[in-house]
């Protein structure tokens, strides 16, 4: 089974066909080569678009293009033959005729003797005939074409006339040149086969020489390889000494370790029970630290709130002490005595002989306000008596925390003693004393609280 063959086909041309795609890239290249300069030129000499058949147009970067076109398109064989088919109706890339055809000939002829409007034309009419250029009627390319067609026919008139035959004779030396050109270049063939044989054998001896060098070479290698192993053997065995050295040192220092580790371990457990009787102290006095210390806050406050009482009732009662003889003085001297008026005659109108009389509102308006500053000056003395009281429980609170709190600290310090110890508890748990300052029984107080305070306190179980 065969491969198929790439084609480039054109209308009025022989197909250029290749059995490989390395044919077909090696033709293209050369063509691409030998087109080079004119296509490279062809955009400048071109005037716009050239219009296809079905209104199809190429633009010159495209026509300039082509060979490039048509080499990206060789992976596919069947592709590569329809695109090239079909550039015949002017669907796909037009391409210029082959160098060595009459009109490639005559084109890059016309090109290189400087004649690139007559170039031009050669090449519209090429691709009117072969890719269905449709130039007839445009106003630049319809001329050209027509130019074109008429520089055709007089290169095919050109080869029938008689100067051809001087062409002929010319080529006929030229090729008897050619004859003689290639006897010479057998003679320098034949030199040249010698000087090859010659360096055939110096090649070969040569090689004789660079054999003997890399056995030698070889050997060297061997002495190298045998002296690294002994190497090798005898710092393997330094090493494994060392080793061994490294881990005796290792096992005298994890000896070491373990003795420091054991009497550090020693040292903890000595510490933790010390820490536990330190702890096993604070669980015993903690709670009687918060008792004091929740009794030193409360007997404060109920102290400020006596205090405040205290200060209060005080201001009260000079208060009445002294607004109520002079607001109410005149009221009260007036109400110990009561006038009494009688008329004399039948007269509404006459004169009243008035009579003062003596009135009991009076005295019991003194007593009721007797009693009422006696009520507050024994309130006022009770807040003080409180005031005082709870400051000195608050303060005996205080110590005895105070007290608590060293004796912690000096256990934690490992200081106290068995003496000291019972000293400081005795302190601690001493009784407490209440503050309440007692009443002078030997005085004499008159006033009616006092006496009503006396009997309540007496009437006790």
């Amino acid at each position: 089974m065969t491969a198929t063959p790439y084609h480039i086909t054109y209308a009025d041309h022989p197909d250029v066909s290749y059995p490989t795609k390395e044919g077909m890239l090696a033709y293209i290249a050369d063509e691409r080569t030998a087109w080079e300069p004119f296509l490279d030129k062809l955009p400048n000499l071109l005037n716009g678009d050239v219009p296809f058949r079905q209104n199809n147009s190429q633009n010159p970067e495209s026509l300039s293009a082509a060979f490039q076109i048509l080499e990206g398109r060789t992976e596919d064989v069947n592709q590569f033959n329809q695109r090239t088919r079909r550039a015949v109706n002017g669907g796909s890339i037009a391409l210029p005729p082959s160098s060595d055809s009459a009109e490639g000939r005559l084109i890059l002829a016309l090109f290189n003797g400087g004649k690139l409007r007559e170039a031009l034309a050669v090449y519209i009419r090429f691709i009117e005939l072969n890719f269905g250029a449709h130039t007839s009627s445009h106003q630049f390319y319809g001329p050209l074409a027509q130019k074109g067609e008429r520089l055709l026919e007089s290169e095919v008139v050109a080869t029938v006339l008689p100067f051809t035959k001087v062409s002929s004779a010319k080529l006929a030396g030229a090729a008897r040149k050619a004859a003689n050109h290639n006897t010479a270049l057998e003679q320098e063939v034949a030199k040249a086969v010698a000087i090859n044989a010659e360096h055939e054998s110096r090649l070969n001896e040569f090689l004789e020489n660079q054999k003997q060098r890399s056995e030698q070479a070889e050997n060297g290698i061997l002495d190298v390889h045998t002296e690294r192993t002994t190497r090798y053997d005898q710092w393997k065995s330094s090493i494994d000494d060392q080793v061994s050295e490294r881990f005796e040192e290792a096992d005298k220092r994890i000896v070491g370790m373990e003795r420091l580790s054991k009497i550090k371990l020693k040292q903890q457990d000595e510490e933790f029970g010390r820490l536990k009787d330190l702890f096993a102290t604070q669980l015993r006095l903690r709670s009687p630290v918060a008792l004091w210390e929740g009794r030193e806050f409360s007997h404060t406050e109920n102290s400020k709130t006596a205090l405040r009482w205290l200060l209060g009732c005080g201001v009260v009662t000079a208060a009445i002490a002294i607004g109520v003889p002079v607001c109410f003085g005149d009221y009260i001297a007036g109400s110990f005595f009561e006038m009494v008026c009688s008329p004399q005659g039948a007269d509404e109108a006459a004169s009243s002989q008035c009579e003062r009389f003596f009135s009991a509102k009076g005295p019991l308006l003194v007593t009721g306000l007797l009693l009422a500053m006696s009520i507050l000056t024994w309130i006022t003395r009770l807040q003080y008596r409180i005031h005082l009281s709870e400051r000195h429980l608050a303060l005996d609170a205080s110590e005895k925390k105070a007290f608590a709190e060293t004796y912690l600290a000096m256990k934690e310090g490992e200081d106290v003693g068995q003496a000291n110890e019972a000293i400081v508890l005795a302190s601690l748990f001493r009784p407490t004393q209440d503050g309440i300052i007692r009443d002078d029984e030997t005085g004499m107080d008159l006033s009616a609280v006092a006496l009503l305070a006396k009997q309540l306190g007496k009437s006790g179980p």
